[in-house]
């Protein structure tokens, strides 16, 4: 008689209640399984935030700068953001002011959108979708007025592609096609615009973007080999390549780009940047086996944890018998995180 160990129980019953959620999305009928799902009843409550006083502009900028840079504290990014938009608006024809506000938001917006990815449990979403309402609201009065009085600068047509392509669903590709034919138009005016952040953007939409709406890895590289060019301290364009070398079968060129994001010294204006993308650069070393460059990764990282214990673990919660903790022995998912015992 064959007996089944723990392990492959676990993966049996994940397939199954997996494929009930399949069949109730087919079906279009809720399933008790989401209904069961915990939901955070103080959604509202945490989506507030308290920003500081300032008593004069200057003082404000200096509070929004100081804000900014703390981009492992939700509350203090949307601050960052509402004093940048305050001072933006009430002085409509300041560029400079429009692009710090710009950027704040679209680093708020995608501080909480990676929140909301981590939560697979889904138990925090309604506070996240709370505040990427707020954050759409902000940009629906900055982005049309931003148009109408620099149609042409390069960086406000990234920020503001970046932003509307941050709050589009996988059914709508029709923006994300929108957004790139935007970026695309910024380069052809300054290629070195933001520090290449139109090519990384591109690069990364075109590897998500799906084929049959032009997506692909061949296209994405051209952007990405650029980014890399303009920016050699990025480490998001590292590993956006590193999948995409990977993806198209070149071992070696995906090898020696993580090598050069393991090798990454990190800035001080975004710790928690670094930090993540050397979390991925552990999961792609462990996938492509080299596990000397994953060991790597996981010291840097779990080094750089110790020396700013405010920066956020990224630690994925079981859902169905995958991710997080190994719930026998404690050991955690990836080597560069804290287990339960500390």
């Amino acid at each position: 008689m064959r007996t089944e160990n723990t392990d492959q129980i676990l993966v049996r019953l994940s397939v199954r209640l997996l494929g009930l959620l399949a069949l109730a999305a087919v079906v279009s009928v809720p399933s008790p399984l989401l209904w069961a799902m915990p939901a955070n009843l103080d959604a509202a409550s945490l989506a507030k935030y308290t920003c500081p006083k300032a008593s004069s502009e200057g003082d404000k900028k200096r509070l929004a700068a100081s804000l900014s840079v703390r981009t492992s504290d939700k509350n203090a990014l949307a601050c960052a953001a509402d004093l940048r938009s305050q001072i933006s608006m009430a002085s409509p024809s300041d560029l400079d002011a429009r692009i710090d506000a710009l950027t704040s938001l679209a680093a708020y917006i995608d501080m909480v959108s990676t929140l909301k990815r981590f939560d697979l449990v889904r138990v925090n979403w309604a506070e996240y979708d709370l505040r990427l309402d707020r954050a759409n609201k902000l940009a629906a009065s900055m982005l049309p007025e931003t148009r109408q009085a620099w149609p042409n600068d390069p960086s406000a047509i990234i920020l503001t592609a970046r932003i509307e392509s941050a709050f589009a669903g996988p059914n709508d590709p029709e923006v994300t096609l929108a957004a790139i034919g935007e970026l695309r138009r910024a380069i052809a005016l300054d290629p070195k615009a933001l520090h290449g952040e139109a090519q990384r953007l591109i690069g990364r939409k075109y590897l998500d973007l799906p084929p049959l709406f032009g997506g692909g890895t061949k296209q994405a590289l051209v952007y990405l080999e650029s980014a890399r060019d303009i920016a050699p301290d990025d480490p998001r364009v590292r590993r956006y390549l590193t999948e995409a070398y990977d993806e198209l079968g070149n071992r070696d060129a995906a090898l020696g780009s993580l090598r050069s994001l393991a090798a990454l010294t990190p800035q001080s204006s975004d710790y928690q940047l670094y930090a993540d993308e050397w979390r991925m650069g552990e999961g792609l070393a462990t996938r492509m086996g080299d596990t000397s460059l994953a060991d790597q990764f996981a010291s840097r990282r779990a080094d750089l944890m110790r020396e700013h214990p405010k920066l956020l673990l990224r630690k994925v919660a079981a859902v169905f018998g995958h991710g997080g903790d190994d719930p026998m022995t404690g050991t955690p998912q990836y080597r560069g995180e804290k287990t339960n015992s500390y």
